[in-house]
C-alpha cells in the first residue's frame, strides 16, 4: 500500500499493490471507506510533504514507481514517484534541482557503476 498525501500529510489516496503484480487505486469517500477510483482527487507526486520539508538544494530522483522510490529513500536519496505519468510533475520540480532515474537498478547507478 503506497500512501499519496497533500502538502500538510492527509490522505488524498492509495495505491494498491496485488500479486500476482497488478495495481488499483483507491480514495477515502469521507464515510469510512473507500471509492476504487481518483475521479475528483488531487494528483500529487509520492512522498510530497517529505518532499515540501526538504533542503531546496538537495537533487530530487523521480524514478518510474513508489518501489523504486522506496528503494532508493533506503540510499538516503530525495526521490519521488509520478503515479501514473507525469501528472504532478510541475509540483515536484519547482525550484527543485531534478534527476530523472530511469531503470536505474539496471544502469548500476547504486553502485555506482552507471
Amino acid at each position: 500500500m503506497y500512501d499519496y498525501r497533500n502538502d500538510t500529510g492527509a490522505l488524498l489516496y492509495q495505491v494498491c499493490r496485488f500479486e500476482p503484480k497488478s495495481f488499483r487505486q483507491r480514495r477515502p469517500d469521507g464515510n469510512g471507506g473507500w471509492l476504487w477510483r481518483l475521479e475528483g482527487a488531487r494528483r500529487v507526486p509520492y512522498r510530497l510533504p517529505e518532499l515540501i520539508a526538504a533542503d531546496p538544494g538537495e537533487i530530487v530522483f523521480i524514478v518510474e514507481g513508489e518501489k523504486d522510490v522506496d528503494a532508493l529513500r533506503a540510499l538516503a536519496a530525495r526521490c519521488r514517484s509520478l503515479s501514473q505519468g507525469a501528472v504532478a510533475a510541475g509540483a515536484a520540480r519547482k525550484g527543485r534541482r531534478v534527476r530523472l532515474a530511469e531503470n536505474w537498478r539496471q544502469r548500476g547507478i547504486v553502485t555506482g557503476a552507471g
